[in-house]
């Protein structure tokens, strides 16, 4: 019985371990080759470098950039000529609406979640650079399954360890517990639901920061994109001094105070309702979404590929958890 309950524990820690390892492997796709893949799109390198806000200050870049948009220094954007040459400077335009103005701050919490950009997202899926969510499903769950496996395991070891007759198999088993552990920490999933770099993209993330490359100079008039350019590989950070660096910051900033007020206001909501389900002596689940552009938990799922809604998301459970942020 003894030898049977050993085995157990020992199964218990290494299946669903090589099996976490070999899906984070699948996941990942394979090593990168010889071949770079293109990614000749400002706006897909915007993303596979920064993620969602930075496709937004990409796109506001060029268009500011190519004088189609002007950007005072009250943080407001005014279309100067309504030409659109892909799908996310047209849903930026939408977003202007008739009186062809919107200011930025709002703006570019708006076009972060818009399906425009969920396009450029499956674009990289489709070329292998990113993760697809089917994917990061997947090892989401092995990881709950290796971590289930562990919490027995454990619980097992412990046992054995303080039995006369299995002491030391005990003790085995939990060192070998605590190497599973180092397994979930090291291959644990991604936080958003999709939209994370694979080898390949990882492997290009790299060339494409480099100072020898094309798109890594950080010179505005040398860059083969222009400030859009500088701004998709290094950020808004990287423009110089200007009113376009300046604004970009700006709204940056009041994304961020936003989000930490909607942090907030989750906490209170939370604790108003664990009160009051304490003192009717009822249990509700309760939730609470962030009003600014914080991304939910990370397991939140999303209709936008890591957020419940266009500006904001909701996690399950007893409130939203504030556990990432999209980059900007």
């Amino acid at each position: 019985m003894i030898v049977a309950v050993i085995v157990l524990g020992f199964m218990l820690v290494l299946g669903p371990a090589v099996r976490l390892l070999a899906v984070r492997r699948r996941a990942r796709g394979p090593e990168p080759g010889s071949a770079w893949p293109a990614a000749a799109d400002v706006l897909e390198v915007a993303f596979l470098l920064g993620g969602r806000y930075r496709v937004v200050d990409t796109c506001v870049a060029r268009m500011v950039s190519d004088r189609r948009l002007d950007l005072d220094n009250q943080g407001r954007l005014k279309v100067l000529e309504p030409e659109a040459r892909d799908a996310v400077e047209r849903a930026l335009l939408a977003r202007c609406g008739a009186a062809w103005s919107r200011r930025l701050s709002r703006l570019r919490v708006e076009l972060c979640w818009d399906a425009a950009v969920d396009g450029v997202v499956e674009s990289l899926s489709g070329r292998g650079l990113v993760l697809t969510r089917r994917r990061i499903a997947a090892w989401r769950r092995a990881a709950a399954y290796q971590t289930a496996g562990l919490v027995v395991a454990g619980a097992i070891g412990a046992g054995l360890s303080l039995s006369r007759a299995a002491t030391l198999a005990g003790l085995c088993l939990l060192g070998t517990v605590a190497a599973g552990v180092v397994v979930r920490v090291t291959c644990r999933p991604p936080a958003a639901s999709s939209g994370g770099p694979t080898r390949t993209g990882e492997a290009l993330r790299r060339r494409l920061r480099e100072e020898s490359h094309p798109w890594g100079t950080r010179n505005t008039g040398q860059h083969p994109a222009g400030a859009a350019g500088v701004v998709a590989v290094r950020g808004y950070q990287a423009l110089p001094d200007g009113e376009l660096r300046r604004q970009l910051r700006k709204a940056a900033a009041t994304r961020s105070s936003r989000g930490g007020a909607g942090r907030r206001r989750r906490r209170r909501a939370s604790s108003s309702a664990a009160a009051g389900a304490y003192a009717g002596t009822t249990c509700s689940s309760c939730s609470s979404c962030s009003s600014g552009s914080s991304c939910s938990g990370s397991d939140s799922s999303s209709s936008s590929s890591s957020c419940s809604s266009s500006s904001s998301s909701c996690g399950g459970g007893s409130s939203c958890g504030g556990g990432s942020s999209c980059s900007s």
